[in-house]
């Protein structure tokens, strides 16, 4: 059956903020993701390498996001990840980062969660990109 939308690309999410520059920094400054600021609004986007990104809407009432409904962010190898750890560890109270979960590695993927001060989740993994790919090049 064919779809309604027709062929289309999936381009970007909305990401919630209390505090837009402080999201800002973040994204930058703990994640590594690009940042711009495109309207004149307490609003910008932000994105990594890839060409997906998240518009960032400030807002008094940002919803809390859940755990299962995280943003991924990926990088190479478990040493860099390792090392975001230690560094999101240390610059914390810079962000009123919420949480930062423990270091996991499993089946080979190493990864941990951060809940920002926006109340949005973010997991760092070294989680080989092409494994969020591969099930629709399968299907």
């Amino acid at each position: 059956m064919a779809s309604v939308i027709g062929d289309a690309i999936f381009t970007h999410g909305t990401l919630e903020a209390l505090n837009w520059e402080r999201q800002r920094r973040f994204s930058e400054e703990v994640l590594h993701l690009r940042s711009v600021r495109h309207v004149p609004i307490e609003a910008g986007v932000i994105a990594g390498r890839s060409n997906f990104g998240a518009v960032t809407i400030a807002t008094k009432n940002a919803h809390e996001q859940g755990i299962e409904n995280r943003w991924v962010v990926v990088v190479e190898t478990a040493t860099e990840v390792e090392e975001a750890h230690r560094r999101a560890l240390s610059r914390r109270d810079d962000f009123a980062i919420r949480n930062i979960g423990e270091l996991s590695s499993r089946a080979g993927v190493t990864s941990f969660l951060v809940h920002d001060g926006d109340g949005n989740w973010w997991e760092v993994t070294d989680r080989a990109i092409e494994s969020f790919i591969a099930p629709f090049e399968s299907a």
